[in-house]
Order: structure tokens, then C-alpha cells, then sequence
């Protein structure tokens, strides 16, 4: 009779990332775009419409859900922003 070692640590490749679910349609552009226009004192009902989202979706980038792709936004604006200085 051969005894398992039931608290013994095996050894289990890790799993890979799996996207599961639908994909986001809320992109770093967009949410820039909304709080821009948010900033710009544009109703409510404009700013949905003009966009083409959901009400529960604009008030989830109003109250701060989409931050994170607000940064990502931002930082590929840095990336892309050039000065030029002419004389």
C-alpha cells in the first residue's frame, strides 16, 4: 500500500493568462476624450451620445473607475508630444 503525502508541496507549472470574458471596448483615448469633455462643462447627455456609451459607463469614468487608462493615455501623449522651437 503506497501512503499520499497529501501536505507535500508538488510542483505545478504556472498557468498561462487567459483573457476570459468579452474585450473592453473602453480605450485610454476614449476615456481621455470623456474627461476632456467632461472638463469642458459639455451636459451629460451630450457627452454619452457624442460617444456612443452607456450611462452607468460615463458615470464609472466620471467618478474616477477608469484612472488607470486615463495614466496609460496621458503617457503615451508624453510619448508622442514634440516641440518645436522656430526663430
Amino acid at each position: 500500500m503506497k501512503q499520499l503525502d497529501i501536505f507535500a508541496e508538488t510542483e505545478s507549472k504556472p498557468s498561462p493568462k487567459r483573457s476570459v470574458g468579452r474585450p473592453s471596448t473602453i480605450t485610454p483615448k476614449l476615456v481621455l476624450d470623456i474627461t476632456d469633455d467632461i472638463n469642458k462643462n459639455l451636459p451629460n447627455k451630450k457627452i454619452i451620445k457624442k460617444h456612443n456609451i452607456n450611462e452607468r459607463t460615463f458615470f464609472r469614468i466620471k467618478k474616477g473607475f477608469y484612472n488607470h487608462l486615463l495614466a496609460k493615455a496621458f503617457e503615451s501623449e508624453v510619448e508622442e508630444f514634440s516641440l518645436a522651437i522656430s526663430n
